[in-house]
């Protein structure tokens, strides 16, 4: 029993963290999508230091990546829709369904990520690759303080736990950054 619970509540905050992101994200007027999208350029050419030649290499590839990870995500926005929408009227074997069809979601994703890793890895060096990693988190970072700055998708009291609970990942030391998958 505690272990459905675990799951269920899983699926919640994960529903409630994306749908918060992808509002923002798809709200966004055509205006904004272009800067977006020139900022992300810039930010990715400046900080993984990518030569004329690497960008254009990598340019077509992450795109093409960032395009099929969307409709994943796309995919993963509904069943937690779905779910959000139906929770109350849902039976146990159709939530069972839905945390299935979750997981295969999560499993497309890796697979994606497996297969677009080894593309990097054919026109970047090692170490630009996992730069690629961190850089690529360092602006979902950013968006997300930008999100934060903006007011949208906030309930009213976010700012202030968000102040008590102190900024970042909670980690104090500058001089050490936690992998990606701590925060």
């Amino acid at each position: 029993m505690m272990n459905r619970t675990m799951k269920k509540l899983f699926f919640i905050f994960s529903l409630l963290f994306s749908l918060s992101i992808s509002s923002f994200l798809f709200a966004q007027s055509e205006e904004q999508i272009k800067r977006f999208e020139e900022e992300k350029v810039a930010f990715f050419n400046r900080e993984l230091q990518l030569t004329d030649s690497e960008a254009e290499k990598f340019w077509p590839i992450y795109n093409d990546f960032y395009n099929r990870k969307m409709r994943i995500g796309e995919d993963e926005k509904n069943l937690l829709r779905y779910f959000e929408k139906n929770r109350d009227n849902i039976n146990d074997q159709e939530i069972s369904d839905l945390l299935a069809k979750y997981i295969d979601i999560n499993d497309r994703k890796n697979q994606l990520e497996k297969e677009y890793h080894n593309e990097f890895k054919k026109i970047l060096p090692d170490k630009k690759v996992m730069m690629l990693y961190v850089v690529d988190r360092q602006f979902r970072m950013h968006l997300i303080r930008q999100i934060r700055h903006s007011g949208q998708g906030q309930d009213p009291g976010m700012e202030e736990r968000m102040k008590r609970r102190g900024s970042g990942s909670g980690y104090k030391n500058p001089e050490i950054i936690p992998p990606p998958f701590y925060d």
